[in-house]
């Protein structure tokens, strides 16, 4: 991989590899796919990797499970509730 990425330090070479995994992560643990598109055959190849399946699996259970939380970051129809109660 030196040869290919012209990289002469390993440590420079682990640094990449880790930026691309941490994006990949990032990707699936927000419902994205990670993939290569061949634009001449018109194809798309998915990336999978048990590491990135898990964490596919571990932010779709937090979803679940966390409560939601509207846009200005309070509980959702917290102020309607309030208005139906007269507040």
């Amino acid at each position: 991989m030196r040869e290919v990425t012209n990289i002469s330090q390993l440590t420079d070479l682990f640094d990449n590899a880790l930026v691309l995994l941490r994006w990949a992560l990032e990707e699936r643990a927000r419902g994205r796919e990670v993939a290569s598109y061949d634009e001449k055959a018109d194809k798309i190849r998915v990336l999978l990797m048990p590491v990135l399946e898990t964490a596919a699996r571990r932010a779709r259970q937090q979803r679940r499970t966390a409560p939601s939380v509207s846009a200005d970051g309070g509980v959702p129809d917290a102020g309607a509730h309030a208005l139906r109660a007269g507040r």
